[in-house]
């Protein structure tokens, strides 16, 4: 069997505790505590024995971070946060093997994925803290834990981003164009400006194994949705048929409930519409079938 701090349960607390070293005190609800001598003789042997490992292998490209210097009169979160990340993502404390063996039990979790246009809210925020305390749990516990991060094509918020670009740089629309280019198109900006979240969560510290990130555009993906839609065509739980939807004639394209915005009319209404020149008369009933 290992040595206590071999095992990777312990090296997880270890780094809540090099944390704990670096901030000098424990603080339970409000009340400061000085940390024990045995505590702090226990991180600094780890950290020394980290940089020691560090130096006799080369692999190992980013050493573990110094927690022996003083902090500031103040807090910096910059400060105190820096260089931890990359490590255990070099070390692979993320991977599903570093919470137990290989019999141990296996938890999986999806992060659900955030539009690849946006940025981190509040909500982001806090449903990324529950899943990643939850996650470290079960890894700490010696289960096999794995955390999959990915990040959603956004649909028609992409579209409209990337067609109001090419637009105003090349003078083109997506129909002219054709769907294959414009997908083309799609990916090249996607790889260029779609990943500012995924830097924003990784600030966050989560611990998501970042081996196996998707995205929602994947051919994978795609071909298990298209294969899912099959088969539930196939079994009768959907259909396809023809029903009032959402038209947008500026994006030339049906829209989702979520993505309208509804205005009730007393009556006859004039109300611009964009791609349009002209308003139009709404609040007519132009037929009745």
């Amino acid at each position: 069997m290992a040595a206590p701090w071999m095992r990777p349960s312990f090296t997880m607390r270890l780094h809540r505790l090099n944390y704990i070293y670096n901030c000098h005190c424990l603080s339970f609800w409000g009340n400061v505590c000085p940390m024990s001598t045995h505590l702090s003789h226990l991180i600094k042997r780890e950290f020394q024995q980290s940089r020691q490992h560090s130096s006799k292998n080369g692999d190992l490209k980013i050493p573990k971070k110094d927690c022996s210097q003083p902090l500031g009169k103040t807090h910096d979160p910059a400060q105190v946060e820096s260089e931890w990340y990359q490590w255990w993502i070099q070390q692979g404390y993320f991977s599903p093997q570093a919470g137990g063996a290989e019999s141990a039990p296996v938890f999986s979790l999806l992060l659900p994925p955030p539009n690849v246009t946006g940025r981190l809210h509040l909500g982001h925020a806090l449903t990324g803290a529950v899943q990643d305390a939850v996650v470290r749990r079960h890894r700490m516990n010696g289960v096999c834990a794995v955390w999959v991060p990915g990040s959603d094509h956004a649909g028609v918020a992409t579209q409209s981003v990337v067609e109001r670009q090419m637009c105003a740089a090349r003078g083109v629309s997506r129909r002219e164009l054709g769907r294959d280019t414009f997908v083309t198109h799609v990916w090249d900006w996607t790889h260029r400006h779609g990943h500012e979240i995924m830097k924003q969560l990784q600030r966050l510290g989560l611990s998501l194994d970042w081996s196996r990130q998707y995205f929602t555009m994947d051919k994978a993906l795609c071909a298990s949705v298209t294969e899912a839609f099959c088969r539930l065509y196939r079994k009768g739980l959907i259909y396809r048929d023809r029903r009032m939807v959402h038209w947008c004639c500026h994006l030339q394209s049906t829209l989702s409930d979520i993505e309208v915005e509804h205005r009730r009319l007393d009556g006859p209404t004039y109300i611009r519409i964009p791609g349009l020149e002209e308003p139009v008369e709404l609040g007519v009933l132009d037929r009745f079938a």
